[in-house]
C-alpha cells in the first residue's frame, strides 16, 4: 500500500513481549538457521539478492564466525517460547 511518496507495511506481530537481546557467539548455528528458516521467499531474495533456499556451509561459517571487535551479531529472541527471531550483523 502506497501513501504519498512513503510506503505502508502491514506487519504481524506475534507477540507483545519485549525481545530479549544477547550477542551471537562464535560459531553459534541454530539461531541463524531459525531465523534464515522463519524468512519468507522474498525476505530472501532481497537479503540474499537471489533465490536462496538454503544456506551452504559456508556461508554458515562464514554467518558464525563471530570475531569481537571484528565482526559482531546481536540475536533478539523471543522470551515467551526462547525461539530467535532476528539477528543484527
Amino acid at each position: 500500500m502506497r501513501t504519498g511518496s512513503r510506503r505502508a507495511y502491514n506487519v504481524l506481530v506475534y507477540t507483545t513481549a519485549t525481545p530479549i537481546l544477547r550477542p551471537l557467539q562464535r560459531h553459534e548455528r541454530a539461531p541463524v538457521l531459525t531465523v534464515f528458516r522463519g524468512l519468507g521467499e522474498r525476505s530472501r531474495r532481497r537479503r540474499f539478492l537471489g533465490a536462496k533456499p538454503r544456506l551452504s556451509a559456508r556461508e554458515l561459517e562464514t554467518l558464525t564466525d563471530i570475531q569481537r571487535g571484528r565482526h559482531e551479531a546481536i540475536v533478539a529472541t523471543d522470551p515467551t517460547t526462547g525461539r530467535a527471531v532476528a539477528i543484527a550483523r
